[in-house]
């Protein structure tokens, strides 16, 4: 049996001393993976913060939607996007 998700992976630009490089280029404050199971209708996200750390929370879409103002899963009912479903603890990556 195969498990579909949809993954979607983006920055979050919260703070107001937010960081440039160069002068130009925004830096993230954080960092969120989203998430849908369509087998299960159920969605959850990560949210990360852009520093070196294994710290994590997993929200809602509606409360990610509701920081970013993205609608990462534009199509589907409020009620699917309202509860978060329980995702697994990240693990690192190796870096080759």
């Amino acid at each position: 049996m195969t498990t579909e998700l949809y993954v979607v992976t983006g920055p979050v630009f919260q703070g107001q001393s937010l960081q440039r490089i160069n002068g130009r280029v925004l830096v993230p404050s954080h960092a969120f993976k989203a998430v849908y199971d369509p087998q299960r209708r159920q969605t959850a996200a990560y949210l990360v913060e852009n520093v070196t750390t294994k710290a994590h929370r997993v929200l809602s879409i509606a409360e990610l939607e509701q920081l970013t103002g993205v609608a990462v899963f534009p199509g589907l009912p409020e009620a699917v996007r309202a509860i978060a479903m329980p995702l697994p603890d990240p693990k690192p990556r190796r870096r080759s």
